[in-house]
């Protein structure tokens, strides 16, 4: 064989075989994603890649809860339940009709009456006494969680942190009248759901 091209056409063939052989599955990954053409997860049809399972789930868990509205908590709660949770409060006031105060005012009818209010009682701090308003159950709520806080200055030192414990004290509190006020408006349930997944969807 005398063919003076004869080393080059060798050498032309080897290379293809391994451009067929290394370049095939390089190219099939270009078109198609993954290793050969293969697909991987749950990824295959959807133009952004998910977030991990453990991400997801880890974001469900540290997503805040709904807020129950105060009248739905109340019309859950018992006034015997209530009466339990305020035992604590005994040592500083008194809760029938006409009682005596004590380190703090007797709280029959206390619900809607002006803060600093109670007859006869005269032992309220200036912070209360100049706060102004009414005891509405809302106002309650806030200054039962913490009165520090709701009111700094204020004289009593109060902390009940849990929510439902707060609404069945409120509960007991209402019936401390003869003329019982109206709880706040409870509000229907599908409507906080609705709500918390408006948040969401907005939040993505």
């Amino acid at each position: 064989m005398n063919d003076p091209l004869y080393g080059n056409k060798i050498a032309s063939a080897i290379l293809a075989s391994l451009l067929l052989i290394f370049g095939l599955p390089l190219l099939g990954d270009s078109f198609f994603g993954g290793h050969g053409g293969g697909h991987h997860g749950d990824d295959h049809g959807h133009p952004f890649p998910q977030l991990p399972i453990e991400v997801q789930v880890a974001q469900a868990a540290t997503a805040p809860e709904p807020e129950i509205p105060l009248g739905n908590m109340m019309e859950e709660m018992t006034p015997s339940q209530g009466e339990r949770a305020a035992a604590a409060c005994k040592s500083c006031h008194t809760f029938e009709k006409g009682g005596a105060h004590r380190a703090g005012p007797n709280l029959w009818d206390i619900v809607n009456r002006p803060v600093g209010g109670a007859s006869d009682y005269t032992s309220y701090s200036g912070a209360l006494k100049d706060d102004g308003g009414v005891w509405s159950f809302e106002r309650l709520d806030g200054f039962l969680k913490n009165s520090k806080t709701y009111l700094p200055g204020t004289a009593m030192a109060q902390k009940v942190r849990k929510d439902d414990k707060r609404a069945s004290i409120l509960v007991y509190l209402s019936t401390l009248s003869d003329n019982p006020a109206p709880f706040p408006e409870a509000i229907a349930i599908d409507l906080i759901d609705e709500d918390s997944h408006g948040d969401e969807e907005e939040a993505h």
